[in-house]
């Protein structure tokens, strides 16, 4: 099952991070959240300032990132990326 979230009426910009502790900051600020499952990685929609952002976390390490990113972009139809996050600094 394929779980879109955003629609193509209005634009959004995914935000990503390795941990879950990374976009806790902007996910404590969403208004309007809806949360859905693709494959195993939560994605986390509503608007931040006005704007449609979908949040996720992928898990630390190169492979996480590239299939949460990928799954991220397909799900919510992203036209713009933000990726966030310390580097291992935590």
């Amino acid at each position: 099952m394929t779980v879109v979230v955003g629609s193509a009426e209005a634009r959004v910009t995914a935000v990503v991070a390795a941990l879950p502790e990374e976009v806790a900051p902007l996910r404590s600020l969403l208004t309007g959240v809806e949360r859905a499952w693709v494959g195993p990685l939560l994605v986390e929609s509503g608007r931040l300032g006005g704007r449609r952002v979908a949040l996720s976390a992928t898990g630390d390490g190169a492979g996480n990132a590239r299939v949460g990113v990928a799954a991220l972009l397909a799900a919510s139809r992203a036209d713009g990326l933000v990726v966030i996050g310390v580097a291992g600094a935590l």
